[in-house]
């Protein structure tokens, strides 16, 4: 029955990358231009420490006076500014969204609860969150069933 067959179709697409790790991230905030005034960097500099969303971040601000540009602020602006400091630092180009990744991976690699990043990045439940990392989460229970093996294996 599959003689000849003809399979159409596309070849997916390349996946994106949604975070970057621990190494990647010191590298990248090693060359943020972090001076006196404030600049795109900084904003960047806060979605990392904080996981904040990029419309969090200006939102409930006066039009006229936004506080990292003068005009109307854009994610798209954001996004090609980190994706030139990416580059920069040879790392792979993540979004402004991606840092916010970053920030909750790197809580969960820490071991702090599920629970408290959920709260943390103002998830509306928990499910939130353990489905959106779900790969973490799984990375770590395998790092415990290793511990609970060597643990167990020195019981005589």
């Amino acid at each position: 029955p599959t003689r000849k067959a003809i399979i159409k179709g596309r070849k997916p697409r390349h996946k994106k990358i949604k975070y970057i790790n621990q190494f990647e991230l010191h590298k990248l905030l090693s060359v943020l231009r972090l001076n006196q005034e404030l600049n795109w960097d900084w904003f960047i500099l806060l979605v990392a420490k904080t996981g904040m969303r990029f419309s969090e971040l200006i939102k409930q601000l006066p039009e006229d006076k936004p506080i990292f540009v003068d005009g109307a602020v854009y994610n798209s602006t954001v996004n090609n500014i980190l994706a030139r400091h990416c580059k920069e630092c040879n790392i792979p180009v993540i979004s402004i969204h991606g840092l916010r990744h970053t920030h909750a991976s790197l809580l969960l690699f820490t071991g702090v609860s599920i629970a408290s990043v959920a709260r943390r990045l103002e998830h509306s439940s928990m499910t939130t969150t353990q489905k959106t990392y779900l790969h973490i989460i799984q990375e770590l229970e395998n790092k415990d069933i290793d511990l609970v093996m060597r643990s167990l294996s020195s019981l005589s």
